[in-house]
């Protein structure tokens, strides 16, 4: 999964990043992902 915008929406860029990562920092993206049987692996730049 990955997120791309335009250098115009460079905020909604930040807002959409706000809403992600505690997501992704608390696991529950990975809980979606094998719900769905779809492999996840986090990215190299979150430090757990």
């Amino acid at each position: 999964m990955g997120i791309a915008v335009r250098e115009a929406d460079r905020q909604l860029g930040y807002h959409v990043e706000g809403i992600l990562e505690p997501l992704v920092m608390s696991g529950e993206i990975a809980e979606i992902f094998q719900r769905y049987g779809v492999f996840w692996e986090i990215p190299s730049f979150y430090d757990f």
